[in-house]
């Protein structure tokens, strides 16, 4: 009986973080198990399971609700490693000296100061206007570490992406990135449209990207309309700003 019990441990340990999740993001309260339901694509009696420590949810549900939340997945579920999705966490550099048991390549990390080179201001139908600078003559920099030589900071402006992206927050994007779906991206348009998205899928010539904000619909386009689509890297904490 001892796998049982395990299990409903998990399942308790499940349940007080996303309550403690919900209550950081001021979304608990009369209604929650309504919310929570809305939020995962799920009925209220799945929710209330969820809210009880009496289940939990499916990857696909644990997803949706991180997202919603403004939480890292894997801290949701698990309750491992950082809270907060802007907390960067690097790879090891791989010891290849005598007496390893690590194989593998050695993995690079491009210390740096990231620069701003604008800000992200909704605009009509969940969009913004990108107000880019030269590199060097933005905005300041994020003073964090990214793989990435190219990647560049974006202030976030207005509350239209909370509770993932708060009011001036910043968004790390790294161009030369591959990104999977699920992944945040920022996605532009030939006609000069620009918005964060999650990228879904891409099936015969159309993308799928699902709005961070339950405010707007998920959006299709043709692969003829995107000038590109670049990984969004990390949310960053106006503190790790210099101007």
């Amino acid at each position: 009986m001892i796998e049982p019990m395990v299990h409903q441990n998990e399942m308790r340990e499940f349940s007080d973080r996303l309550r403690n999740a919900l209550n950081e993001a001021g979304r608990d309260g009369h209604g929650m198990g309504a919310r929570v339901a809305k939020a995962a694509g799920v009925t209220p009696k799945a929710a209330s399971k969820w809210l009880n420590g009496e289940a939990r949810p499916s990857h696909d549900k644990l997803l949706k609700l991180s997202r919603w939340l403004g939480v890292r997945e894997e801290w949701l579920e698990y309750g491992r490693g950082a809270r907060s999705p802007d907390v960067i966490v690097e790879p090891t550099l791989v010891n290849h000296g005598s007496g390893t048991n690590v194989v593998g390549p050695e993995v690079k990390v491009r210390s740096r100061r990231v620069p701003v080179k604008g800000a992200a201001q909704l605009g009509p139908n969940g969009y913004f206007e990108a107000l880019n600078y030269p590199v060097e003559q933005g905005d300041g920099y994020l003073m964090i570490e990214s793989r990435d030589i190219d990647a560049y900071g974006l202030k976030v402006v207005g509350n239209s992406m909370m509770p993932r992206i708060k009011h001036h927050e910043y968004v790390v994007i790294e161009p030369n990135q591959i990104y999977v779906a699920g992944d945040e991206v920022l996605v532009c348009t030939h006609d000069g449209q620009c918005m964060i998205k999650i990228f879904l899928w891409l099936r015969d010539g159309q993308y799928r990207f699902d709005s961070i904000n339950d405010d707007f619909e998920p959006v299709y386009l043709m692969e003829n309309e995107v000038e590109h689509i670049h990984y969004v890297g990390a949310i960053v904490k106006p503190s790790r700003h210099m101007p």
